[in-house]
């Protein structure tokens, strides 16, 4: 799915709805990669009391949290590009058998930007 809509529009909750649909038996997990950290942390708030969800950010992210991941104690991830690209820890953590088995559904926030003269 490709969805290009401006700010308001109520993307974010694309993967709420989407995680809202998987059995309740299987403990999956969605992973968002966004361009800004606050923007994650305001995510992670937003989903207090009903879902588990952690923003990955360089200060965050360590060995501790990467072993929680992989235990299944997270049922969202938000991180940056920044560290889905180039973090031996997190390559780690996101090819291990345990957290593949778990993986329902990976999103970008804001990767793609329109051409200037695109109408949004």
């Amino acid at each position: 799915m490709f969805l290009l809509e401006g700010t308001g529009y109520g993307k974010l909750r694309i993967p709420e709805l989407y995680y809202q649909l998987l059995p309740k038996r299987e403990k999956g997990v969605v992973l968002v990669i966004n361009l800004l950290d606050a923007l994650g942390d305001n995510q992670v708030r937003e989903k207090e009391g009903k879902f588990s969800a952690i923003n990955l950010t360089n200060l965050t992210f360590n060995l501790q949290v990467a072993c929680k991941i992989q235990q299944g104690a997270y049922n969202f991830f938000y991180l940056s590009p920044k560290i889905f690209m180039n973090n031996k820890l997190w390559d780690q953590t996101y090819f291990s058998l345990e957290f593949q088995e778990r993986l329902s559904l990976s999103i970008s926030n804001g990767l793609a930007k329109p051409r200037p003269d695109t109408p949004i």
